[in-house]
């Protein structure tokens, strides 16, 4: 649409300079004031052309800027989601890891407790013992395993020698 009014200001504007230029015989009165007429419609036509253009265009630019703006928020708010599942994602993470080495607790100086753990739990093997590895957790599975305990059972029987394994 706009299109439209952009030539037809530009043809308004090349009939305005060709109605100025013409002055090969001079024109009566009623010619004169015809002319006059003419161009001050032509004038008249120009401006209102160049008004609606500038209205579109305007309405161009706002619609567009509009646009960014929305496409601006949606991706602020894309980031602040991504954000938040990331925080969150790194907090699930922290707190199992918390967990893990909380489960995981480790029997002290358990290289030298080794041979004391086969000396006490004399169904374990060399292999229940690598296994073992120093975990509680790990130490507490097995003799559920190997002496049928539950899983309190398995724990006191581990403070019950506990101090012997420890020196």
């Amino acid at each position: 649409m706009q299109v439209k009014y952009i030539f037809f200001y530009i043809v308004v504007t090349s009939g305005l300079s060709i109605i100025n230029g013409r002055s090969d015989t001079s024109p009566s009165s009623s010619q004169e004031s015809s002319m006059s007429e003419v161009r001050h419609e032509l004038k008249k036509a120009a401006h209102d052309t160049k008004e609606v253009v500038k209205k579109g265009t305007k309405k161009v630019v706002e619609k567009t800027k509009k646009g960014a703006r929305t496409a601006k928020e949606k991706i602020k708010e894309g980031i602040e989601y991504v954000g938040e599942k990331v925080h969150h994602t790194g907090e699930k993470a922290q707190t199992k890891t918390k967990e893990r080495i909380n489960h995981s607790a480790l029997i002290p100086n358990w290289h030298q407790a080794k041979g004391k753990v086969r000396v006490v739990w004399g169904k374990l093997t060399h292999d229940d013992v690598e296994q073992i590895g120093g975990r509680l957790e790990v130490l507490y599975g097995i003799l559920q395993e190997k002496y049928n305990y539950t899983r309190e059972e398995a724990k006191e029987a581990y403070e019950r020698v506990k101090e012997k394994l420890e020196k």
